[in-house]
């Protein structure tokens, strides 16, 4: 019987996502700690090289496609030095002209759409974390920003442009559209262009 496969972090509900993330600093802060020699992908061994061996070149002769993950480690740095208020932000990426209204959740619909209208508070869960590695326990927005964020034709890194569209534009579209997606030029005429 075939294995199953388990579920990709982005592919979970923004809650689970956040949980899973955890686990997985919290796992790496243990094996930090199990080895505290280990520096900057280096590890100390007693009798061996520790890891200073010329890096080892990658043999893939295909390049991975530019994933959400991608987007968001690009779009985190991009929000740090370019937005001055607090927001929120759904991010999709299509390796094409079009997204489906449905990639954007409900739930996540109405937790923008709350966090720009109303309060959102988020509580962190306490175990999904090392205690000294987590920021906080929780988090409030209230009367915050919110928008979609997505990056049309998204096949690797040399794409650069991306589209927010604020969540009231976005409710909106999708209420009136004849059509089950909105379309890169649909994106332009209600969101902000930007780029990486």
């Amino acid at each position: 019987m075939p294995e199953e496969k388990e579920p990709s972090l982005f592919d979970l509900p923004p809650a689970e996502r956040m949980a899973r993330m955890f686990r997985i600093i919290d796992a790496g802060a243990k094996r930090q700690a199990a080895n505290p020699f280990a520096r900057q992908g280096k590890s100390f061994t007693i009798g061996g090289t520790g890891g200073d061996e010329a890096p080892k070149k990658k043999t893939s002769t295909t390049r991975r496609d530019y994933k959400e993950r991608d987007f968001q480690t690009d779009f985190s740095k991009w929000m740090a030095e370019h937005m001055t208020a607090s927001a929120a932000v759904e991010l999709k990426v299509t390796p094409d002209g079009s997204l489906p209204f449905n990639a954007v959740q409900p739930h996540q619909v109405q937790a923008l759409l709350k966090a720009r209208h109303d309060k959102l508070v988020y509580k962190i869960p306490d175990d999904s974390m090392v205690r000294a590695q987590r920021p906080f326990d929780c988090f409030i927005l209230n009367s915050a920003h919110a928008y979609i964020g997505i990056m049309f034709h998204a096949k690797n890194r040399a794409q650069k442009t991306f589209y927010l569209i604020d969540i009231d534009d976005w409710v909106e579209a999708e209420k009136l559209a004849d059509r089950k997606s909105i379309t890169e030029e649909k994106a332009g005429q209600i969101g902000h262009r930007r780029s990486l």
